[in-house]
């Protein structure tokens, strides 16, 4: 078995409440570039020793205690009503390796510092995860990045990224190496592989090499098209993440999976691959709009419904229709998503076992979002669970009250629970018959794969697997109830 992003196991609670200063050091061993910094905080910072093989932040040989720091989340907004301690998402056995937020008015939050990992047949993967905000939060981001010692930078982000956060993140590169930036529309119809050739061939332009590291800064569309260039690029270079919307920050960036459209559906040609680390700064999350937030939210919204059942009532409490949260309410919603992904994500990386339990509500909410054009993915993926609760209630597999308390956070996030109009189902259906989760069961015809539940947090089985293949006519059925009473009827 090889390994890749190797570092041991930390406990996740170690030395949370320690109140001096301590200062860490970054080295690299000998025989490779010798470099050491000193990192200081001004409060309860505890830093452990970053070893790393030059080239690579980390790597098989790479060994990484990760450090527990407070940061002052400046411009946090509203302040939490109540002083409450963050609460570890999932299970103990299952959370990543985290800090956790002591979220108290007026007062800094701690930042976290998470840790991905996966087990694949062949492989150990490992990767950083990183949470932050502050201005200072761009120098430490510097910091980390010239561990990879790049020959440049692929800045790919889309035309949805504000002029002023390119303008944050480019300097920071330019200290390590040149930058070269490749903008892409952020538009699912421009979502293509001739896109991704377009990117390819600018890169080569500018003399872009198998050291340079791809950086995706954008939303999740813009951390596809940057994830699938990197790992075409000369048959795979490195890849950092560095989202700017909260769905990406949540959800994208958390699965290996990197794709583009085809003219027949969504995601239909991609690869897997693997990040260097993920760099979360909250501040670009404060400004997003309302929209946006609710967007990512319904993610948020699916993993407490399919995944981390536990987390119902909390997250009812927590959820505003106005979408307008505290930085230390935004991390607490990513820490959950993370949590709840690396739940099922642990065994299973490619997604092709237990971790479909994430597709569950996208083989409706996908076909919406690609039919509408301009449906957002987490609002098309909330309704597209309405759809599928309805289907396995159906086939009385499911309670009718898991519906409704869908529908209920759902409503609480302010998000639709109705298609918009102008969706019909015959054009659905052309869609959802060419997802991308056909084939991990024999094909039949007039069936369609679908994920269902059996109630919260649990997924239905059929034959071991979680796809069910579902009758063409069931699948109408509950996509009618999802629709306006005139479009039921085309």
């Amino acid at each position: 078995m090889t390994e890749q992003k190797q570092t041991p196991n930390i406990a996740a609670d170690d030395a949370l409440d320690i109140r001096e200063n301590v200062t860490g050091t970054l080295a690299w061993p000998a025989g490779g570039h010798h470099a050491v910094k000193r990192m200081r905080h001004r409060t309860g910072d505890v830093t452990g020793l970053v070893s790393a093989r030059p080239g690579s932040w980390q790597s098989s040989r790479a060994s990484c205690i990760l450090r527990r720091q407070d940061h002052e989340l400046a411009g946090a907004g509203e302040a939490m009503a109540r002083s409450a301690r963050v609460p570890r998402p999932c299970r103990q056995e299952d959370q990543a390796v985290a800090t956790h937020a002591q979220t108290t008015p007026g007062v800094s939050m701690k930042s976290l510092d998470l840790e991905i990992r996966l087990k694949a047949e062949d492989a150990s993967i490992r990767y950083p995860y990183y949470v932050r905000s502050g201005p200072e939060a761009w120098e430490e981001f510097t910091d980390t990045l010239s561990g990879l010692r790049a020959d440049r930078f692929l800045l790919v982000t889309d035309d949805g990224v504000p002029v002023s956060a390119v303008d944050a993140i480019t300097p920071c590169l330019r200290q390590l190496a040149p930058v070269t930036l490749l903008r892409v529309r952020a538009r699912e119809k421009d979502k293509n592989i001739a896109a991704i050739e377009r990117l390819a061939a600018e890169a080569f332009r500018d003399g872009a090499t198998r050291r340079s590291v791809v950086v995706a800064f954008g939303g999740g569309l813009a951390g596809n098209m940057a994830g699938l260039l990197a790992h075409m690029f000369l048959r795979g270079i490195r890849l950092v993440h560095v989202p700017t919307t909260l769905l990406a920050m949540s959800d994208s960036v958390l699965s290996l999976k990197q794709a583009v459209n085809s003219g027949s559906g969504k995601n239909h040609l991609g690869a897997f691959h693997v990040p260097e680390l993920v760099w979360i700064h909250l501040d670009l999350a404060s400004t997003l709009p309302p929209q946006q937030v609710r967007a990512a939210l319904g993610e948020a919204i699916k993993n407490v419904v399919a995944i981390c059942p536990e987390h119902y009532d909390e997250m009812s409490r927590r959820l505003r229709a106005g979408a307008a949260y505290s930085l230390p309410e935004l991390a607490w919603f990513i820490e959950m998503c993370v949590a709840a992904k690396q739940r099922v994500m642990e065994a299973d990386p490619y997604e092709k076992g237990p971790a479909l339990v994430l597709e569950y509500g996208h083989t409706v909410g996908h076909a919406a979002e690609h039919v509408c054009g301009n449906m957002p993915h987490g609002l098309a993926i909330g309704v597209g669970g309405l759809v599928a609760a309805r289907v396995a209630t159906l086939l009385g597999h499911l309670d009718p009250a898991v519906e409704a308390a869908h529908q209920h956070l759902l409503e609480r996030n302010g998000a639709p629970t109705m298609f918009p109009p102008g969706l019909t189902v015959p054009a659905l259906m052309e869609t959802i018959r060419k997802d991308n989760k056909r084939g991990y069961l024999p094909p039949r015809r007039g069936y369609v794969d679908m994920v269902l539940l059996d109630g919260l947090g649990r997924p239905h089985r059929s034959g071991g697997s979680i796809i069910t293949q579902v009758p063409e006519d069931v699948v109408i059925t509950g996509i009618q109830t999802r629709l306006s009473h005139e479009e039921t009827t085309k």
